[in-house]
C-alpha cells in the first residue's frame, strides 16, 4: 500500500479477487459495531459484578466474560 487510499492499494494476491471500496467499508462498519457491542457487554459485566442484587452465579458469568474479552 502506498497511502491511505485504496485506488493506491497494489493487490497481489492471485487467488482473491481485490475487495471493492464498498465491501472494505461494510467489513471497517461491521468492526465498528462489534467493538461498540463488546465495550457495553463489558460495561454492563462491570455493573453486575458489583450489584449486589446480581446473584453469585451471575456475577461468575459475567466475570468469566470480563477475562475472555481482555484476552
Amino acid at each position: 500500500m502506498q497511502s491511505d487510499s485504496m485506488q493506491k492499494l497494489k493487490w497481489l494476491d492471485t487467488k482473491q479477487t481485490k475487495p471493492s471500496i464498498a465491501e472494505v467499508e461494510t467489513a471497517k462498519q461491521a468492526c465498528i459495531q462489534n467493538t461498540t457491542a463488546r465495550e457495553a457487554k463489558k460495561a454492563q459485566a462491570r455493573i453486575d459484578v458489583k450489584n449486589p442484587a446480581v446473584p453469585v452465579d451471575k456475577k461468575v458469568e459475567q466475570l468469566i466474560l470480563l477475562l475472555d474479552m481482555d484476552r
